[in-house]
Order: structure tokens, then C-alpha cells, then sequence
């Protein structure tokens, strides 16, 4: 069997997955290898090998795409990869992405819509454009803005165009505040009071309870467990968790303050 390649066969489903997951694994660490040397001819060919086995477009964005801007993420943060590798990764995975989605199954419109921030930085919109994609293809109606937006201008956007769900996508840790802001105030004296907010990725992977702490509705740590979020949400449901919630104490208050130290 042709490692780069994702194959499926019809033996025991348990040794199916594991089989599975260590060709994800094989193919993660090879594509990464490429991308970082910057070779466009070969990593094109290595993605048209994965695609055209017996997997779908999703799959691979799921279990290889994702992972990889995932490690992209950590390894720059970590100052464990150079600026030109990074550079050739990111500009690279980011044609392949874009080519990629149109290969998605597009499924049937759900009339539920959601918008989409993101923190700055390539690897954070590139991380989201990927989530964004994937959403979309799972029936949503996404708009996609990136990063950089005012709060008061995500306020006002959110009253206009009233989506089903805010989603607030792989920041950094110096975000953190602002975004603990953005939900108070869309929460205090926005025109679209009771809309679920969702915060993943990023800083929220490195710091688990932080996106509950500054009042996310739900957090997501994978495009996958986004969609599944997403797919959970009711508004109502929402509202009656949120009014709920029991009175912080003064501890909480300091550990909360201590994390956000700790992931600045």
C-alpha cells in the first residue's frame, strides 16, 4: 500500500479507523514536510494522490488540512519554525485550501446563518477560512470577515443581518479581552441579545475554560466539533443557560484574571 495515499478497505471497522488514523498520520507529516520547503509542484501532487482515493474532500480537510494549520499555529508561537518556512507553509496550504472546497459535498441549506471573526495573523485566517468552508458546506449560510472588525461594527452587523450564531475564531491570547468585551456589550445593549456566541481554536485550545470564563456560549477546538456545536444551538436553550448561571465569587474573579496572565 502507497502510504501518501488515504485508502479504505472492508475489514473490522475498529482496525478500519486505526488503519485510517495512522495514514492521516503518515500523510500530516509528509505534506507538512513539503509545505515547508516550499515545493508547489510536489505538494499539489501529493494532495491529487489523497484525492483521488475513495475519501471525500471533508475527510481530508478534516483529519490532514486542519491539523496541519493547527501545527502551523503552535510551531510559530513556539518560535520552532523560521519565517521563511512558515511563510512557504502558510501561502501554500492556503492555495490548496482554496482549491480544495470546491470538491466539497455542498449539503442541502439548513436557512440558518452565521458570521465569522477571526484573530490577526496569516495562520488565524487561514484557520478560519478552512472552518468558514467547511460550515458552509455543511448547509449554513456564512459570512466570513476576518479580523480586525470594531466591536461596535460586529455589534451593529450582528442587529442587521440577526444570524443564528457569532463565531469567534482561533485569536490569540492578546484578544482575549477584547472579545470578553465584544460579548458583554452584544449581550448588555445589542439588538440581537440572544445570539449564541462560539469561540475556538487558538488560545481557547491552549487554555481550556477560558472561552466559557469571558461568556462563550459554547467553545469548539476543531472545525469538526464547531459544526457539531453550531448544529446544537438553540436560542432559547441559550437564554434560559445564560439567566442560570450562578453569581461569580471573588476566587473565580482571580483565577480567571490569572489565566488570562498566563495566555496573554
Amino acid at each position: 500500500m502507497n502510504p501518501t495515499r488515504l485508502e479504505l478497505s472492508d475489514r473490522n471497522p475498529q482496525r478500519l479507523r486505526m488503519e485510517n488514523n495512522m495514514q492521516y498520520d503518515l500523510a500530516i507529516e509528509r505534506l507538512y514536510n513539503i509545505l515547508l520547503t516550499g515545493d508547489r509542484n510536489a505538494a499539489r501532487t501529493f494532495c491529487n494522490n489523497l484525492r483521488t482515493r475513495d475519501t471525500s474532500c471533508e475527510e481530508i480537510a478534516h483529519n490532514v488540512y486542519w491539523p496541519i494549520v493547527d501545527m502551523l499555529f503552535q510551531q510559530r508561537r513556539a518560535d520552532q519554525i523560521t519565517t521563511l518556512a512558515f511563510n512557504y507553509a502558510t501561502r501554500l496550504i492556503r492555495s490548496i485550501v482554496d482549491g480544495w472546497r470546491v470538491g466539497y459535498t455542498q449539503e442541502t441549506r439548513n436557512d440558518r446563518s452565521v458570521l465569522i471573526y477571526c484573530g490577526e495573523g496569516e495562520v488565524e485566517d487561514l484557520s478560519a477560512q478552512l472552518a468558514s468552508d467547511l460550515i458552509e458546506a455543511s448547509g449554513w449560510t456564512v459570512t466570513f470577515a476576518g479580523s480586525g472588525i470594531a466591536t461596535d461594527e460586529v455589534i451593529a452587523e450582528a442587529g442587521e443581518r440577526r444570524p443564528d450564531a457569532l463565531v469567534i475564531w482561533a485569536p490569540m491570547g492578546v484578544n482575549a479581552p477584547v472579545i470578553r468585551e465584544l460579548i458583554c456589550t452584544l449581550r448588555e445593549r445589542g439588538a440581537n441579545q440572544n445570539l449564541p456566541v462560539v469561540c475556538g481554536g487558538g488560545v481557547f485550545n491552549r487554555a481550556p475554560g477560558l472561552a466559557e470564563e469571558i461568556g462563550a456560549d459554547a467553545v469548539a477546538s476543531s472545525p469538526a466539533t464547531l459544526i457539531e456545536a453550531l448544529a446544537k444551538f438553540d436560542s432559547n436553550a441559550v437564554k434560559t443557560r445564560r439567566t442560570s448561571k450562578t453569581t461569580q465569587t471573588n476566587g473565580g474573579a482571580k483565577l480567571r484574571a490569572a489565566r488570562m496572565r498566563a495566555v496573554a
